[in-house]
């Protein structure tokens, strides 16, 4: 339990529990924990979001702490991670708690855990910020007790694909395939580039983009798109099956267009394009998240290509 991390394991009197820092979990862990992921989801909005494929490709990540908390039975009570960067300026988690097993105290115990260590291992002056759920009120209520401050939110935006999705156009001279492992350094260096100007931007080594996106087990290069004016790599568009498991749910993952090209319709052709392919492989809807105060306006350019927003989480933050 908790080992390399002896304040990890200090439990809060009171509270019937153990908290365990997971490092190599099992089989029948990461089922736990995807499971309940799944249970508070169907509470929520009435589906499942991940399986344990899934989670067992968090386990392979870099920067990231993972415990649990478990009640007398060794049932799991709650999860939690926390996500490093920015040179430990910056931390991310992710609580969630078991909906049937809140009395257990679970979700308490694992905010002051990733808290103590968020603490012991931050440069100064780092923030911490909690992302959670804009339906689940016992843990937004957990981070306003303990001094957070609401500051941003994010969405989940989807479409339903019942009939053929309007074809896209595109500009003279634009050209588009998908994507192949010769491209992998100048499409890194185009999502960089893209998102810079994004709120929080941190730029990643490379390692650390291959292991979110090409070492997923879900990564598809024919659903990556890639488009080109000449020589120049001027947007992008992955996808994937959504990490429900679910093979009528698509999943872009990552949008982009480099700034000199933008505000020529790429993004809105590229999101049609993914549909259309989405829709040719027999899904009925795809997804995709976004920063609710994206200063490109993607929030609008999803709605043009007839997305609306069906979930929202939202983001707490205190200084450490």
């Amino acid at each position: 339990m908790a080992d390399g991390h002896p304040d990890v394991a200090r439990i809060p009197e009171g509270f019937d529990l153990a908290v365990v820092d997971v490092d190599k979990p099992s089989r029948e862990t990461t089922g736990a924990i995807a499971e309940l992921f799944n249970e508070l989801a169907r509470e929520h909005y009435g589906e499942a979001v991940v399986d344990a494929d899934e989670v067992t490709h968090w386990f392979g990540l870099p920067k990231i702490e993972f415990w649990v908390a478990t009640g007398p039975s060794g049932e799991l009570a709650a999860y939690a991670d926390l996500h490093e960067e920015d040179k430990r300026r910056r931390y991310w988690l992710d609580l969630r708690e078991h909906p049937g097993r809140r009395e257990l105290g679970g979700a308490e115990v694992l905010l002051k855990t990733a808290q103590r260590w968020a603490a012991s291992h931050a440069a100064p002056g780092a923030l911490l910020r909690g992302t959670v759920s804009s339906l689940d009120e016992p843990v937004r209520r957990l981070y306003e007790k303990a001094g957070y401050r609401l500051i941003r939110h994010e969405l989940e935006m989807r479409v339903e694909l019942e009939v053929a999705p309007v074809r896209p156009e595109w500009p003279e001279g634009i050209s588009l395939r998908t994507f192949v492992p010769e491209d992998e350094q100048r499409l890194y260096a185009a999502d960089m580039e893209a998102f810079e100007d994004h709120w929080e931007f941190v730029r990643v080594p490379l390692e650390e983009w291959r292991a979110w996106l090409v070492e997923h087990p879900r990564f598809d290069p024919s659903l990556w798109f890639l488009i080109e004016e000449g020589p120049e790599l001027v947007g992008f568009c992955l996808c994937g099956a959504h990490s429900s498991g679910d093979p009528a749910f698509g999943h872009v993952v990552v949008l982009g267009v480099r700034r000199p090209w933008r505000r020529r319709g790429l993004g809105l052709a590229l999101l049609r394009h993914a549909f259309g392919e989405f829709h040719r492989r027999g899904m009925t809807r795809v997804g995709l998240d976004v920063d609710a105060e994206n200063l490109t306006g993607a929030v609008r350019l999803y709605e043009r290509a007839g997305m609306r927003i069906v979930k929202r989480r939202d983001t707490y933050e205190k200084l450490l």
